[in-house]
């Protein structure tokens, strides 16, 4: 069965992969995360249904900051 098996290079959900990798490639090329004025994902529904389904997905905290 391990070859029939993959394991996710990333602890995150197994659709957000490429995303992560694309991410972690720009950023040489963007730098100061204040450059960025936004972030436009295109994805297929399953990534979404899966991800992004809850709303608590949408306003992620994080627990350095309370």
């Amino acid at each position: 069965m391990i070859t029939q098996t993959y394991i996710k290079f990333w602890p995150a959900e197994y659709h957000s992969q490429s995303a992560i990798d694309a991410a972690l490639q720009l950023r040489p090329e963007v730098g100061d995360i204040r450059n960025v004025d936004g972030i436009d994902i295109d994805t297929f529904n399953a990534a979404v249904d899966i991800i992004g389904k809850d709303p608590e997905k949408w306003r992620p905290t994080n627990a350095r900051d309370g």
